[in-house]
């Protein structure tokens, strides 16, 4: 789904609570947000799934040049 055509059918809008800004120093995944595909908001939630659609929350990047960097860490 792109970043454009709006949220999915499933989200019901209650992430807007857990919506996470932009950090200005460091990595999103290394303060502890996560991103909800779904919904396609990055929240900052305890759980591993999304409390608006229930679906798993992604807590670590996918390519491979930024799993590296979150490792070291």
């Amino acid at each position: 789904m792109s970043r454009n055509s709006g949220p999915h059918p499933l989200c019901i809008g209650k992430c807007k609570e857990f919506q996470a800004q932009r950090p200005k120093v460091g990595k999103r995944y290394q303060l502890g947000q996560k991103l909800c595909q779904e919904c396609d908001q990055w929240i900052f939630h305890e759980g591993v799934m999304c409390p608006c659609c229930h679906n798993r929350l992604r807590t670590r990047p996918r390519c491979k040049k930024y799993k590296t960097k979150v490792a070291r860490i």
